[in-house]
């Protein structure tokens, strides 16, 4: 969905506004139009599971699904159903009588309830050519998601101290050789490069690339 321009009047009311067309959004959109609300749903149109290269972890797609594919049989789904999509942006959220009034990029729309699906942003290092290697499945943002597709092999875990150690621990179930790569922001403390050595794990620098970068 891209961004459009169109106004909406603001009498017209929808009985929910989804705020996000993820996976999520777009979920919630199907099952309440089958409970025959009026849906909207306002996507800025950059989801992240449009990455996803090919995703092992989709119930009932045992071959794999890629993101995009996803993304598009949900789309399909909900509007089957009458819910009705739309690309733009939400600038503020306010309550109305009957419930609420929001500012976006297609107008102010009024709704009775809103539904926050806006997903997550991922804070990443600078690295060149990063979005290249995350959707050729070489870089994966989810170690719950593709922890599977690791099994036995190496891996390096990019993160911040404490939270990138207990990615690499859950890791570990996957595969012994998994190795932790600082950020620029932060070096590891002590005390994770212990917990890290106590359970196999390896510790080094950061992962700024030399210069010239490596392309994936």
């Amino acid at each position: 969905m891209h961004d459009s321009h169109v106004s909406r009047p603001v009498a017209e009311t929808e009985d929910v506004l989804i705020v996000g067309g993820g996976p999520a959004g777009l979920t919630a959109a199907q099952y309440l139009a089958r409970f025959r609300h009026r849906v909207l749903v306002i996507d800025a149109g950059d989801p992240r599971a449009a990455l996803i290269p090919t995703s092992h972890n989709c119930p009932g797609f045992p071959e794999g699904i890629s993101g995009a594919d996803i993304l598009h049989r949900l789309r399909r789904h909900a509007t089957l159903y009458g819910a009705t999509l739309v690309g733009g942006q939400v600038y503020s959220l306010a309550p109305a009588y009957g419930g609420f009034v929001t500012e976006t990029s297609i107008g102010a729309i009024r709704t009775r309830k809103v539904f926050l699906a806006t997903g997550i942003t991922d804070t990443t290092p600078v690295i060149p050519g990063l979005r290249a290697a995350i959707t050729a499945g070489v870089v994966r943002l989810c170690p719950v998601c593709d922890g599977y597709e690791v099994i036995d092999r190496k891996i390096a875990v990019v993160g911040q101290d404490e939270r990138a150690l207990q990615e690499a621990i859950f890791l570990s179930r996957f595969t012994p050789l998994v190795t932790l790569l600082a950020t620029d922001a932060s070096a590891f403390s002590p005390s994770t490069r212990r917990a890290a050595s106590g359970r196999g794990i390896l510790s080094t620098g950061s992962a700024r690339p030399p210069t010239p970068a490596r392309r994936f």
